[in-house]
This record gives structure tokens, sequence and C-alpha cells, in this order.
């Protein structure tokens, strides 16, 4: 049976030992944008054909976005007083 070997180019960043116990996750993105602003996240496709190509969402794009749509919360909802929950994605609590 062969032995399995993790990749040995993928950046610290991503490795277990980069692990911080406790960290916010709001933090990540930002983090990431630092580290490797370049490196797709993730894709999404361009149209609803999958053979049309994908478009890829970098670290930076994604902090962008996440920043872009803190701001326009703040600005929509004003300062928050006690962390109210605005919207929830999940398991259902039924």
């Amino acid at each position: 049976m062969s032995e399995v070997r993790p990749p040995t180019d993928v950046h610290e960043v991503f490795q277990a030992s980069a692990a911080v116990a406790g960290r916010l996750t709001h933090l990540i993105p930002d983090e990431l944008a630092l580290a490797v602003p370049n490196h797709p996240l993730f894709a999404y496709a361009k149209t609803n054909r999958p053979e049309n190509g994908f478009v890829d969402v970098t670290a930076a794009q994604f902090a962008r976005a996440v920043n872009r749509a803190s701001w326009f919360l703040l600005d929509l909802l004003g300062q928050p007083n006690n962390f109210e929950t605005i919207g929830y994605m999940g398991p259902s609590e039924q």
C-alpha cells in the first residue's frame, strides 16, 4: 500500500501549525489577504453552464468584499450595542 504524503509547496498560512486556538474567524480573511493576496480561495461559474468557465476569487478580493459588506451594514444599521445577530446561516435549531 502506498503512503500519502502532504504536498510540500503549501503556504504556511494554510498548514495546521498556523492554527490558533480561539482566533476570531472574522480576522481570517484579512490575514489571508496579507499572507497570500493572489491565492484563489474559491471560484464561481461565469454562467449556468460550467463549460463556460469559472471566475476565481482571491484572498485579497474576498477580504475587500467582507470589509465592504461590514461597512455597509454599519452604515445601514448603525453601531451595535450588544452585538445583536442580524443573520444566521446554519443548521436549524428545532
